[in-house]
């Protein structure tokens, strides 16, 4: 139904940036975050996260060229 967002006023929170807390991965153990966010529903941006993902790792670009030469003659369904 979107004639219906024509009649709501925006709120100004709706348009807020950097609203999501941020904690760096060191010190989000398993349980604060089930605890503090994940029990309560709360988004949690996690810096760092990715470190140490082979797919970050070295001076592999991961471009379309790259993609393109890996996967060359291979099969696969992307969904």
């Amino acid at each position: 139904r979107s004639f219906l967002c024509r009649s709501f006023a925006l709120q100004p929170s709706w348009l807020a940036t950097h609203t999501v807390p941020a904690l760096h991965r060191d010190i989000v153990t398993t349980e604060l975050f089930l605890k503090e966010y994940e029990e309560r529903n709360m988004p949690l941006l996690i810096k760092g996260a990715s470190k140490g993902w082979p797919a970050l790792q070295g001076s592999r670009e991961w471009n379309t060229d790259y993609l393109l030469n890996a996967t060359d003659g291979k099969t696969f369904r992307a969904t």
